[in-house]
């Protein structure tokens, strides 16, 4: 009788053992879930603080940047990125000399252009910041650059860091010139098909 006790009490010894053992590597799933969380949020405050200094915002505006660049990481059109990515894009947008309020206005269109061309979030904003200044465009035509850069490119045989490339090097002497982005996105398609 008393070995029959001394197996089931074994028995019941090594279901606890294996209990405990998978509740410490849950614990440790879960604290490094939380690690990899507390990294996420340190690394979008730190990208933050790179766009206040880049950009001069103040504290009522970084407010609104925050939460907009977390607007942009939870919305379902923007897949694969984070608010840190947006953070990223509006610092980028901010570097090519757009103010806060431009930049925020700008940065949908943006992170649309990186998913679209598969480009990085900065060279994304590089090329809407250098389109929006060289045409003097207000932030909320970004979209409509964008548009016009994605539609370019596929009816031709270029492609929108191409076209990119050719509207930065071209933007400001067409603007100076009164030709409306439309027309010269349409001469550098009718040359990229030359």
């Amino acid at each position: 009788g008393m070995s029959r006790v001394h197996g089931t009490l074994g028995k019941f010894g090594g279901l606890a053992r294996a209990a405990g053992m998978a509740a410490v590597a849950g614990g440790a799933a879960i604290a490094g879930g939380f690690v990899a969380a507390i990294k996420a949020a340190a690394n979008f405050e730190q990208q933050l603080n790179t766009f206040q200094a880049v950009s001069h915002a103040t504290g009522k505006e970084m407010a609104k940047v925050s939460k907009l660049a977390k607007k942009m990481g939870a919305d379902l059109s923007l897949p694969g990125t984070s608010a840190k990515d947006a953070a990223e894009a509006l610092t980028e947008l901010a570097k090519g000399g757009l103010s806060v309020n431009k930049a925020m206005g700008a940065l949908k269109a943006t992170l649309q252009l990186s998913a679209a061309a598969q480009i990085e979030n900065a060279r994304a904003a590089q090329i809407v910041s250098d389109a929006l200044n060289g045409f003097g465009l207000k932030a909320k035509e970004a979209t409509r650059v964008v548009d016009l850069l994605a539609n370019a490119a596929n009816a031709t045989s270029g492609d929108i860091e191409q076209f990119a490339d050719a509207l930065q090097m071209s933007a400001a002497v067409a603007h100076q010139l009164g030709v409306p982005i439309e027309d010269l996105i349409t001469m550098l398609g009718e040359m990229a098909n030359a």
